[in-house]
């Protein structure tokens, strides 16, 4: 697209944190942003320095507030010692300033408590990292056929009801090799790094573009953290290929969001009672694709009498085009809907099971696609799916 100025790394290069350490951060501060105390979801997590990182490039200033704050001259400004857990829009707001003297001491205090919290938690997240070994050779082992599937699930079920680990329902297709079997938090490090794109039968990398004051800008995201970053700074894929292909993108964030939080739940009315998405008398009419204000209003309709899929698909308003196990496509008004089961586990922290949706719809006849993931919980053996709350599985926009 002529007059677009490419960018290659200027916007990449602010500061990124493994997520091993902003997660124990995250933990450690019992959730809750450090500028205005309200609780944080995992989506919207920015680690702030206390001490801006930019005093770097200039060490005569940094030397002389290290030494107004009774600190070292080697005093690490990467450490969690100097590292708070933020909002996006509250880290924007600080921006880099120097804080009040009085103001950084307060925050200085707070993380010197929680030093070795963190890295306990930490520390935890590694070394269940190397645990997690015993995943990958059961996993060959059954690629090889020394053992059965029925016995590895039995070894899984045990191993993941000790060490929250959840099984991937859905294959996902990387740049170097599928990913399948069991995963935990201590693999949203090498999901948020690993190459995304080039892939099979898709595109070598996402254009994404924002118009700036001196003109149009074009980047390119490769990885998770790549397209986040972007995200965040107002980027938007240009072209509606790669609106199809950011649905990927989108997946494998909120896998990572999920798994950050993910733990085994207490109480489950999905799996103990063997329903999944494909019983349509469960499913809520807000998970249809909206294409326009009357599909808007004849859903909320829908919704408002206690209409469901199922009712909808006895009137012929809605069709079923497929629907093999954990896995589900439907028609409705010239747009195709598909969900797939991604993960179960208890994704808020309220003991019960829930269940991470990948959704996609297309519209039939056309070239338009775009996906997002959602998150669907049952409360009640009398309750149908509901969208939860309490979990942002999508980045917030600049």
């Amino acid at each position: 697209m002529l007059g677009w100025r490419v960018i290659f790394g200027a916007y990449m290069a602010r500061k990124i944190f493994p997520t091993s350490r902003r997660a124990a951060i995250w933990r450690a501060h019992e959730r809750r942003c450090a500028y205005c105390t309200e609780l944080i979801a995992f989506a919207d997590l920015d680690l702030d320095h206390i001490i801006p990182y930019r005093l770097i490039d200039r060490p005569a200033e940094l030397v002389k507030l290290l030494g107004e704050y009774g600190l070292q001259r080697d005093f690490d400004l990467d450490s969690p010692l100097n590292l708070v857990p933020t909002h996006r829009r509250c880290n924007l707001q600080k921006m880099g300033q120097i804080l009040p003297q009085n103001a950084a001491l307060h925050f200085l205090s707070i993380t010197h408590n929680k030093y070795d919290k963190v890295n306990k938690i930490e520390r935890e997240l590694k070394e269940q990292a190397l645990k997690d070994k015993l995943t990958v050779l059961l996993q060959i082992a059954l690629d090889e056929g020394r053992i059965s599937r029925e016995m590895l699930n039995s070894l899984l079920a045990n191993y993941s009801e000790a060490e929250n680990k959840f099984e991937l329902l859905i294959t996902l297709p990387f740049l170097d090799s599928e990913l399948r079997g069991f995963l935990s938090s201590t693999d949203v490090d090498s999901l948020y790094e690993r190459p995304i794109l080039p892939r099979l039968y898709g595109l070598d990398k996402l254009a994404m573009g924002r118009d700036t004051s001196s003109g149009p800008e074009k980047i390119y995201a490769h990885n998770c953290r790549e397209w986040v970053e972007a995200t965040r700074g107002g980027y938007y894929p240009l072209t509606t290929y790669d609106i199809k292909e950011e649905a990927f993108f989108k997946n494998v964030y909120a896998l990572v969001v999920g798994l950050a939080q993910a733990k085994v739940p207490k109480n489950s009315f999905i799996s103990d009672a063997k329903v999944s998405i494909s019983n349509f008398d469960l499913l809520p009419v807000s998970l249809l694709p909206i294409i326009s204000g009357d599909d808007f209003g004849e859903l909320k309709r829908f919704e408002s009498e206690g209409i469901g899929i199922l009712e909808l698909i006895d009137i012929g308003k809605v069709k079923i085009i497929s629907c093999p196990p954990m896995s589900l496509t439907l028609q409705y008004n010239y747009m195709a809907l598909y969900l797939d089961e991604v993960l179960r586990a208890d994704l808020n922290g309220d003991g019960f099971e829930d269940m991470l949706i990948r959704r996609y719809v297309r519209a039939l006849g056309g070239t338009f696609g775009a996906g997002n993931t959602i998150a669907l919980t049952r409360l009640g053996i009398d309750q149908p799916f509901k969208v939860m709350d309490g979990i942002q599985l999508d980045v917030d926009i600049a």
